[in-house]
């Protein structure tokens, strides 16, 4: 289904004529989304691109947090081991493992938080071959059938193809659409975190001996 601007009408409780739930976290929104408020939303969540009528690139409603906390800590993390121990101090090989990683991990983050979850589209009505497959169940709270394994995220008041969790650190929900990133970023901060340590023990005991 689409509006009359083209769009591809998706599960929300709008959809439902039901009153959306309250957004978690009003005051972060309130300091970083006035400038989205007036962009085009799926539910809670602001579409800042589309393209067919589908949203491409798409934010949750918790996309503050991420902005002012999540990237900031990873970014400023990076930028002060970076200025502090490795410019000074490292050599090159070091330079070629950590930087390269550094830049993988925040852009795992921005691909996470900027990308369609896997948004399921409104769909009131469905086949009778497909109701006996069983492939689809309804559901109440958007007034629409959804695929099985799709669920429900009252955060962002949408729902989600093969939803996992909402995560608060990414600001979004985590589903098909942005599974492949979400593991990276959690496979890419972790090894971050152990490179860090490795780089600071290494600069402070073997380049610490050389001088």
């Amino acid at each position: 289904m689409r509006d009359a601007s083209g769009n591809i009408i998706y599960c929300t409780s709008a959809s439902s004529s039901r009153s959306p739930p309250r957004r978690a976290c009003p005051l972060l929104h309130s300091l970083l989304c006035t400038l989205l408020l007036r962009r085009r939303h799926v539910g809670n969540m602001p579409v800042l691109l589309s393209r067919g009528g589908a949203p491409v690139v798409v934010v949750g409603s918790w996309f503050p947090f991420c902005a002012l906390v999540t990237f900031p800590l990873v970014a400023g993390s990076v930028a002060l081991v970076t200025a502090f121990l490795v410019v000074p101090y490292a050599p090159v090989w070091v330079y070629c493992l950590y930087l390269p990683l550094a830049a993988g991990v925040l852009l795992a983050l921005c691909g996470v938080a900027c990308s369609n979850p896997g948004l399921v589209p409104h769909t009131p009505d469905i086949s009778d071959e497909a109701k006996r497959a069983g492939t689809h169940v309804w559901n109440d709270r958007v007034g629409s059938w959804r695929p099985k394994g799709s669920l429900y995220c009252g955060t962002n008041d949408v729902v989600v193809e093969k939803y996992d969790h909402f995560c608060p650190w990414t600001g979004t929900a985590i589903g098909r659409g942005n599974m492949f990133f979400f593991k990276a970023f959690v496979i890419g901060v972790n090894a971050l975190c152990y490179v860090t340590v490795f780089v600071v023990v290494y600069l402070a005991v073997f380049e610490r001996g050389k001088s």
